[in-house]
């Protein structure tokens, strides 16, 4: 294409056009700023009510949706300080204690080096000392300058450690980057000196159990309230009435939230003034339809979104039943089709737009999930389990999100079984490799491949079993 058949096409654009798509694509926080920031420039569209009221029928939404915010329970700081404070300590080295703890980031370690913390007149003996006592909280490992540190101060906490363990931690660290058993006891082997008794795989292997059986992320089950992000919904979802359902056939209503949003309206001063002749006559007509094809493009925008969620309750009927796990695939083009619209409009209503509902809030986006290119039942190795055959799920109702969550369960309680068996001393479970994830996987219905499991696993950012 050339450059001015593009210009051409660039010109068919006219401003009002340009005006709805940009609006289209406005969160619903910006786009409360948006239509401020209009009725500011053009004195012929007026704010009838801020977006702080909240009408009688919204009022009960607004609140639910207050009350359902996620409680992101205690911070990692938190929960620090709050173990700082039961110790006799003088001001200055509370003071101190407090300065270390806001030091920490999200996995429990230091931000810079601690060193830069004191201030005149305070000694490193005393950043050491209270170092080492907040080393001691709960949990352990954090409070360090990184995960060597981290997983050595988990093992000084625990018992029964196998003898490599603190020489692999301490001075051989590297080593756990590839760690093959019988690779690290050759490596241990040539670093030896004379005369020590040689090192086995086995007593490799005893130490890489142990070592993997700590926690390389020991602040996870706290909160990051620096990463969370909150968005005001455009609509919530709701069960329907029995009234509701007889009288609309669904089972759930779609609702606008639009007591987040000024209600704004053209000025009747200014239809009167567009009957006057003259500058006047003429800015008051311009500023009326200004402010009208402004009102259009928000209405269109609501409209839209509406549309576009109604669309996504009924074909993801699974979802709202059941909860997350249960999307199945839904293309862009499906709803673009069904609401005689663009693709790239329905890009741009899901882009950054939320929904709540029963079981949280999601983006629209999220509705709209690829499916996952599964392989036929025969393609499988007969299944050893006697009982019925196990109920397949066809591809076209396989979502990646579906699959994603079912590999977090098996690899849960796998995590959950290893555990129980550490703690009761029974015999140690191995880590599920991607070829088991996909047998567990086609055990319940989904005949997936070997390299899809790796492809999603390493999209979960979870490690292979070797690295586990």
């Amino acid at each position: 294409m050339s450059a001015s058949q593009r210009m051409a096409l660039q010109q068919k654009l006219s401003p009002l056009m340009l005006q709805k798509i940009d609006i289209l694509a406005l969160q619903a926080d910006d786009l409360r700023e948006r239509i401020y920031e209009e009725a500011e420039k053009n004195p012929a569209l007026e704010i009838k009510r801020d977006s702080s009221y909240v009408s009688a029928s919204t009022g009960d939404s607004h609140q639910a949706f207050l009350e359902s915010r996620p409680d992101f329970g205690a911070s990692l700081q938190e929960s620090l300080l709050e173990q700082l404070s039961e110790l006799p300590l003088s001001p200055e080295e509370r003071d101190l204690g407090e300065r270390v703890i806001q030091n920490l980031d999200k996995h429990g370690y230091y931000i810079e080096p601690c060193k830069n913390l004191l201030k005149t007149g305070e000694s490193v003996d005393m950043l050491n000392s209270l170092v080492s006592r907040i080393q001691q909280f709960d949990p352990a490992g954090v409070c360090c300058s990184g995960l060597q540190e981290s997983l050595l101060l988990q093992a000084r906490r625990k018992t029964d450690v196998p003898y490599l363990v603190f020489e692999l931690l301490e001075k051989h660290f590297e080593l756990l980057e590839v760690p093959r058993p019988p690779l690290v006891a050759r490596k241990l082997n040539e670093l030896s000196s004379a005369g020590v008794k040689p090192v086995s795989a086995d007593d490799v292997e005893e130490a890489l159990a142990f070592i993997r059986e700590l926690d390389p992320y020991p602040a996870h089950q706290f909160s990051d309230r620096t990463e969370a992000v909150y968005a005001s919904p455009d609509v919530i979802v709701r069960r329907a009435t029995p009234e509701e359902e007889e009288e609309n056939g669904s089972p759930y209503v779609v609702e606008l939230l639009k007591g987040f949003l000024p209600e704004a309206a053209v000025s009747s001063d200014f239809k009167e003034m567009e009957k006057e002749e003259g500058e006047a006559g003429r800015f008051a007509r311009d500023s009326v339809q200004n402010a009208k094809n402004f009102l259009t493009a928000v209405e269109q925008r609501t409209s839209t979104v509406l549309k576009t969620a109604q669309f996504i309750v009924r074909r993801q009927r699974a979802f709202f039943d059941e909860g997350p796990g249960h999307l199945v695939p839904l293309k862009m083009l499906d709803a673009a089709e069904e609401l005689g619209v663009h693709e790239a409009t329905i890009s741009r209503v899901v882009n950054g737009k939320y929904l709540r509902c029963s079981w949280g809030m999601f983006e629209l986006r999220t509705f709209f999930t690829s499916s996952v290119q599964a392989r036929t039942p025969s393609a499988q190795k007969p299944q050893k389990a006697a009982g019925a055959p196990v109920q397949q799920i066809a591809a076209e109702d396989l979502s990646r999100e579906r699959v994603k969550l079912e590999i977090t369960k098996i690899l849960q309680e796998n995590e959950e079984a290893a555990a129980k068996a550490a703690a009761s001393g029974g015999k140690p479970v191995k880590r599920l490799s991607d070829e088991k994830l996909a047998a567990l996987l086609a055990e319940r219905g989904m005949n997936i491949s070997r390299r899809t499991v790796a492809k999603y696993r390493s999209e979960l950012n979870i490690k292979s079993s070797f690295d586990r």
